[in-house]
Parts: C-alpha cells; sequence; structure tokens
C-alpha cells in the first residue's frame, strides 16, 4: 500500500516539509497495526543500511546537491552507523507506542487526529499521514 508521509517538528522555521512515499507490506485496521508496520519498515531499512555500512561507505564525498538537499531537511551528514548496532523491532514497537501514548508526537490521517492505539484506521491508497514531534521546553521561569 502507497501512502505520503509528512514529519514536522513544533518551532522550526521551515514551513513547508515534502510529503515522502512510504510503502506499508500490510493494511493495518488500527493506529497501534499503523504504527506497528511503520516501524517494521523503517527498522528493516535501517538494519540492512547497517550491514550494507562499509569502508567504502565512510570514503564517500558529498556533492553540492547532496549537501543542498541535506541541508533543506536539517542535517548534513554521511549516513554511516559508527556503532553498527542492529535495532530490535518489538523493543522499536514498544517505544513508538510508549512515545505516542506520552504525548511526545501526534499523528494526523488527512487532516484527522489519531488519538488511541485501538482506534480503528480507514487507510486507502495514497493517503497522507503527517507526524508532528512536539518538543519538551527546557529553561527556567524567573
Amino acid at each position: 500500500m502507497n501512502i505520503f508521509v509528512q514529519i514536522k517538528q513544533i518551532g522550526k522555521r521551515r514551513d513547508v516539509v515534502q510529503k515522502q512515499p512510504f510503502i506499508l507490506n500490510r493494511t493495518p485496521y488500527t493506529v497501534q497495526e499503523l504504527f506497528n508496520a511503520i516501524t517494521a519498515v523503517l527498522v528493516d531499512e535501517f538494519n540492512q543500511r547497517t550491514k550494507n555500512n562499509s569502508a567504502e561507505s565512510i570514503l564517500k564525498y558529498l556533492s553540492p546537491q547532496d549537501i543542498t538537499d541535506m541541508a533543506s531537511v536539517g542535517k548534513i551528514s554521511f549516513d554511516v552507523d559508527y556503532n553498527s548496532k542492529k535495532i530490535d523491532l518489538v523493543d522499536a514497537q514498544k517505544n513508538v507506542h510508549l512515545a505516542f501514548q506520552d504525548g511526545l508526537f501526534r499523528v494526523f490521517l488527512n487532516e484527522t487526529e489519531l488519538t488511541d492505539l485501538q482506534q480503528p484506521v480507514n487507510l486507502k491508497e495514497n493517503d497522507t499521514l503527517v507526524f508532528i514531534r512536539l518538543v519538551m521546553l527546557a529553561g527556567r521561569m524567573w
């Protein structure tokens, strides 16, 4: 199933976040299944990247176009994982559920907020998911 994902962070100066295509292996029916499916794809992608991490990728250089593209996202890097540690899928899914329940991010499906892990999801082809990462404020009150 093809969907589009946008990730926004409150307080960032850039207003426009491009829709990124995302392919789910199966159709989720609840918010929890949706998170599990997205997490599974991302963990698999990360673990594959870690497995393919070799000396060749360390010698990779960044072209000016690469730097411009990464700067628009907000992070310029070589995408090298020096730790080369694999992520456990079950732990990652538990972390996503806990972060959602703790209110660290909000999720909208076609402008409708998803508020509960057991809430049914009517996901269709080419729908848009928006993740808004909430940032905790640090500082002190005078």
